[in-house]
């Protein structure tokens, strides 16, 4: 927490455009103040108009969510565990924008957050920064979990992006499908805002066997490879090559080479 967000509730993720199976439209919060916080008489608005929220105790540090069926929420969402507010009538977000703006009981703002169309696929929009304004097009970024979204927990781009590309193999060999701590390629990857990922395997002659990312938006962290290939086989005893590129905001190609073992 940050002094400079003392006392202040603001808006954390919303999903405004909810596909089949999910059936209700969300908004998370978090309480950034050092003491719990009322909601008596706070309200959650649209461009339309406002909806009172039901009077609830946030803890400090609490995130928690605003959504329109608590029911089909729970539904998608079944490992979610924190605090559900379903809000009546709910003011429905419109999918080609609106602007979502979170009110205290004395009518002042605590935050507004514009937005210009949903992500489609149930992926949501997840604040990059609690340190900037929520009305900035650039604190927000689509989710980039591989579920779509981080309801109640942290955000998956929370803390920005690296200046630059950079991919590591941490261990550079790998026993598929041992079951033994060996069985996974473990690539640590540091992905700039904007960019796609190409990520190939080839082998040592040249043959394209398998593509583990294609122009995907990845968010920066650790990821597996189970050493299968298209077909679903096991790679062979053997060296192979991943190739790497990236496109949009970012151009880069890069080699990568790792090996197969039997233990």
């Amino acid at each position: 927490m940050t002094e400079a967000l003392c006392g202040q509730l603001l808006i954390t993720e919303f999903l405004v455009d909810p596909k089949d199976p999910l059936e209700s439209e969300w908004v998370e919060a978090c309480n950034f103040s050092d003491e719990a916080m009322s909601l008596a008489g706070w309200s959650l608005c649209d461009l339309v108009g406002c909806s009172e929220i039901d009077s609830l105790s946030i803890e400090p540090g609490s995130y928690f969510i605003f959504c329109q069926d608590e029911e089909a929420f729970e539904l998608y969402y079944s490992d979610f565990d924190r605090i559900l507010i379903e809000v009546s009538p709910w003011r429905a977000l419109n999918n080609t924008g609106d602007l979502i703006l979170l009110r205290t009981a004395d009518s002042i703002v605590a935050d507004s957050v514009p937005y210009s169309a949903g992500n489609g696929d149930n992926i949501s929009w997840e604040r990059i920064s609690f340190d900037a304004p929520g009305w900035d097009s650039a604190t927000w970024h689509p989710s980039l979990a591989a579920s779509g979204s981080t309801p109640g927990e942290v955000n998956s781009v929370h803390g920005g992006f690296p200046a630059d590309f950079e991919l590591n193999l941490i261990n550079k060999l790998i026993y598929p499908g041992c079951g033994c701590e060996h069985e996974y390629l473990k690539i640590n990857i540091e992905m700039p805002r904007e960019c796609y990922l190409t990520l190939d395997l080839y082998s040592l002659e040249g043959r394209k066997l398998f593509t583990i990312f294609e122009e995907q938006m990845l968010a920066s962290g650790e990821y597996l490879y189970d050493g299968r290939k298209s077909d679903g086989v096991f790679l062979e005893v053997g060296m192979y090559i991943l190739q790497a590129h990236l496109s949009g905001q970012c151009e880069y190609s890069e080699k990568y080479v790792f090996g197969v073992v039997k233990q």
